[in-house]
């Protein structure tokens, strides 16, 4: 994912700096995490995963 992102932001606005930050709105764990990720994951379901739900913000500097 980083990857792909940061490459098509350079793309964009040359070789500047990427900035990407995330802040988390809402955590979910145990029987919560699970359904959540059985739902839009289910290649992890199984793992003891978490789910962070909140705002990433990609810029160029």
């Amino acid at each position: 994912w980083e990857d792909d992102v940061v490459g098509l932001v350079q793309k964009k606005h040359g070789n500047k700096k990427v900035l990407v930050s995330f802040e988390c709105e809402t955590l979910k764990a145990d029987k919560a995490a699970e359904e959540h990720i059985s739902k839009y994951m289910p290649n992890l379901c199984g793992l003891d995963a978490v789910g962070k739900h909140g705002v990433t913000k990609i810029s160029a500097c």
